[in-house]
């Protein structure tokens, strides 16, 4: 497998934009060599601090700043110590209707993973591949039981998922970006289907720190979603979870991950 060296291009160069004297953009290069994968396997290797500050980073995630899944995906990360190259999406430049970047993720949503050439999407199965690839199995164990504890939670997460996104909608993306009033009630109804999520979560939590007993991914993915709630004022009446976030924002790999 080619790697690029100091002077020498990589494989799938484009040679008309390097003899034009133009740069492709960041992006539209970390698209072009997403659309050349070729499959191999992943060897881990250990690395020093020394090294990893030297090193270009190999995981790239496209992602949009504000994105609560974004947000989640660096956290962990960060929990790892693995180096991120951040690559940013303009959704407003329809950057992720583009046809290189529908290749990598045919929804045209964030976060996409991107390990040499290999694509991850969907938020869990990028931070499933981040703990079984990066050292990780402390947060997503092997041991039959204890994964299904934290697979549970994930698939539960794909249901709160769902019941923020017309919050998110109506109070960020219209009220704050485009201007626009919220629909009412459309914000009650969604506040109204949260409810029975979050009288859950607040049981299961009253006699535990962390969801799935230890702390796992199924804690990273909920999180960036509490976080988005939190700020809309909807977690007040849920002791047990404001406990809970508190204690997961407060760790270093939290605080990293929002500056």
């Amino acid at each position: 497998y080619q790697r690029r060296v100091h002077g020498e291009p990589t494989a799938g160069a484009n040679p008309d934009a390097e003899s034009s004297g133009k740069s492709p953009s960041p992006l539209a290069t970390s698209l072009r060599a997403a659309a050349t994968y070729v499959p191999k396997c992943y060897v881990p290797k250990r690395q020093t601090a020394a090294t990893v500050a030297a090193e270009e980073p190999t995981l790239q995630l496209f992602q949009t700043k504000d994105s609560p899944l974004c947000a989640a995906v660096r956290a962990l990360a960060a929990e790892l110590s693995v180096p991120l190259k951040i690559v940013d999406v303009n959704p407003r430049k329809g950057q992720l209707k583009s046809p290189e970047f529908l290749q990598m993720n045919p929804s045209g949503k964030v976060p996409v993973l991107l390990d040499d050439k290999f694509a991850i999407w969907d938020l869990n199965a990028i931070l499933s591949y981040l703990a079984a690839t990066r050292n990780g199995e402390h947060l997503h164990s092997m041991e039959p039981r204890q994964r299904s504890l934290v697979d549970r939670w994930l698939s539960w997460n794909v249901e709160l998922t769902l019941a923020v996104q017309p919050l998110v909608l109506e109070l960020m993306v219209k009220a704050k970006r485009k201007g626009q009033e919220a629909d009412q009630q459309m914000v009650e109804a969604a506040i109204e289907a949260l409810q029975p999520l979050l009288k859950l979560l607040d049981a299961h939590l009253k006699d535990g720190q962390w969801i799935a007993g230890a702390l796992s991914i199924s804690d990273f993915a909920i999180g960036a979603q509490m976080k988005v709630l939190q700020s809309f004022k909807l977690l007040e009446d849920h002791e047990n979870i404001i406990i809970w976030l508190q204690r997961l924002l407060g760790r270093p790999s939290w605080i990293v991950q929002s500056s």
